[in-house]
């Protein structure tokens, strides 16, 4: 079993490798560089969250049983929780283990909603900024936060500068199919300008 500087080399030197590139964030918290590194010891075989918490203690560190974070980052991991929406299920692991699967490889869940992002920012630019702007607010029109938040540019009026308001993919079809119109007050609460009959 290799001590905790070797795994922290072998890590850093596969993130420098192959991820990095990619976009994968290197973790800087140490809670999460801990599940990382037990992650890549056990490597290619699944971790539960006791074996976790038992590895990080015997190196000195806490574990916050948040491991499943590090997917949002980019790492391809595997989990046995069918729940999940940020990484693949692997139907051969129990609910609580997690498992590598590949340091050369990000998570294709991550690494797709990314695209998507992607697409949206090239679309409606500067829309990725007013996301991150106003993250806590998330849907403009329920408050909903969702993962997935869709630009909606038919504002009528703003008491903001806005190009575009995010909305939740329920309210933006609803305000699609109803062809309303919205109005965005100074609260960035964003209400139907439904057309009297």
């Amino acid at each position: 079993m290799p001590d905790k500087t070797e795994l922290l080399s072998q890590l850093t030197g596969h993130w420098y490798n192959f991820l990095k590139k990619e976009s994968v964030k290197f973790p800087t918290a140490e809670t999460r560089l801990n599940q990382l590194l037990c992650l890549l010891d056990y490597y290619p075989k699944p971790v539960s969250q006791d074996m976790m918490d038992q590895w990080i203690r015997q190196k000195g560190g806490k574990n916050d049983r948040q491991a499943r974070h590090l997917a949002w980052d980019g790492w391809y991991i595997q989990t046995g929780n069918v729940n999940t929406t940020r990484m693949e299920v692997n139907s051969n692991l129990a609910s609580g283990e997690l498992c590598l699967v590949s340091f050369k490889k990000p998570n294709p869940v991550w690494q797709r909603f990314n695209e998507i992002q992607l697409s949206k920012e090239l679309k409606y630019p500067g829309f990725l900024s007013s996301i991150r702007k106003h993250k806590k607010r998330g849907c403009f029109m329920c408050g909903r936060k969702s993962i997935e938040i869709h630009p909606f540019a038919n504002i009528s009026h703003s008491e903001i500068e806005l190009k575009f308001a995010p909305l939740c993919e329920m309210c933006k079809d609803w305000c699609e199919k109803h062809k309303f119109s919205i109005q965005i007050d100074e609260n960035l609460v964003a209400r139907p300008l439904i057309p009297e009959a």
